[in-house]
């Protein structure tokens, strides 16, 4: 219990009003004050005189103060002016948040990872950062939880902290996020492996380290043509075989007998051989 000083002067007028109201009601109910004030073995002016100073208290306790940050209920003791604290209600200050765990406590540097913060006093937070880095990507499911999206920065590692009108989160090794230093990716597989010149297919590409790729290329490489041999052109070259064949038949029967095959297996297995490269030549040789 102490004294204070109300904040606020009371209205005086109304409790004279008030006060001067209580003898007129006593005198119209002079019967039931004079029985009320023998049941307390007191006199009818001494009972007036009561009436009046509660009625003062009643006029005075109405006010609420704010004196150093607390709400306060107060009632007068005297004529002095002076009230005490009949009852007393304290508005502590709200404490500033804590970060007690991270769910994973490492990402890519290219950000985006999903990280659940677990705490307390999170309700309110107007931002929360990776180090230096603020983001507004987050969600407050509770006073003690709340998910965010890592934004991107250089690898390193870096407090998590939770800002809220209370102030910030201190930090700790419990709030430690590390951003990790980026690898080449790596490509095991692609779907389709094929598409028109014109291009526009959708690729899927399978393989490792894909969270933080910046670009995308399709090298260009020499493929076999498509293009269909010149069969006319091959069938001169078969012809002028035949035609060599025939104009050197001796040396090609002495060719035939060293591998002990007949003319006509020598003839067709040279015949085979010009088709073939020029069919790989795309027909362009005789």
């Amino acid at each position: 219990m102490r004294a204070v000083k109300p904040t606020a002067r009371p209205d005086w007028a109304a409790i004279g009003d008030q006060v001067c109201g209580i003898p007129e009601m006593i005198n119209r109910n002079r019967e039931r004050f004079e029985r009320e004030a023998a049941a307390r073995d007191i006199s009818i002016e001494q009972l007036t005189a009561a009436a009046v100073e509660q009625g003062g208290f009643a006029a005075v306790t109405s006010p609420t103060f704010t004196i150093s940050g607390s709400s306060y209920t107060l009632v007068p003791t005297d004529n002095s002016g002076d009230v005490t604290l009949e009852d007393e209600y304290t508005y502590t200050s709200a404490s500033a948040p804590t970060v007690t765990d991270l769910n994973t406590t490492s990402g890519s540097a290219g950000g985006g990872d999903l990280v659940t913060v677990s705490g307390s006093g999170f309700l309110g937070a107007s931002a929360v950062a990776f180090g230096s880095v603020a983001t507004t990507n987050y969600t407050v499911l509770s006073d003690t939880t709340l998910i965010v999206f890592a934004p991107p920065q250089a690898p390193a590692t870096v407090h998590v902290t939770v800002t809220t009108p209370s102030g910030t989160s201190s930090t700790s090794s419990s709030d430690q996020y590390t951003y990790n230093t980026p690898t080449a990716p790596t490509i095991t597989a692609i779907t389709p492996d094929s598409g028109p010149a014109t291009g526009g297919t959708a690729v899927t590409i399978t393989g490792t380290d894909l969270d933080s790729i910046t670009s995308v290329t399709f090298e260009m490489r020499a493929v076999k043509p498509t293009a269909r041999p010149d069969w006319a052109a091959i069938g001169d070259l078969v012809c002028a075989v035949l035609e060599m064949t025939n104009r050197n038949r001796e040396g090609f029967e002495r060719e035939a007998a060293a591998r002990d095959i007949s003319i006509e297996q020598l003839t067709a297995a040279a015949i085979t051989s010009a088709v073939r490269e020029a069919v790989e030549q795309g027909g362009r040789r005789r």
